[in-house]
């Protein structure tokens, strides 16, 4: 079964809005490196927890920790870039 917009209570506008800002966002990570791509992709928009994030990609939930942090200030740059222009 099919969501439709008005079943979620969703104004045309945020829809379109939420959907935007989506996909300047998937935009934005598929610019990072792999090392930071796939941990803030599994952050971000699959909502995993670092402890899943982990096991997924064998690593500690320490290296998960740090490649949040640091994928994060690079997509803070690049969304940066992106707002600005």
């Amino acid at each position: 079964m099919m969501l439709n917009i008005a079943d979620t209570g969703q104004s045309i506008e945020s829809f379109i809005e939420e959907k935007e800002l989506y996909g300047i966002l998937q935009s934005a990570i598929e610019q990072l490196d792999d090392t930071y791509r796939s941990v803030l992709e599994l952050k971000l928009l699959f909502y995993l927890k670092e402890t899943e994030i982990s096991k997924i990609l064998n690593i500690s939930k320490s290296a998960v920790n740090v490649r949040i942090y640091r994928g994060k200030k690079l997509l803070q740059s690049i969304l940066k870039q992106y707002l600005d222009n």
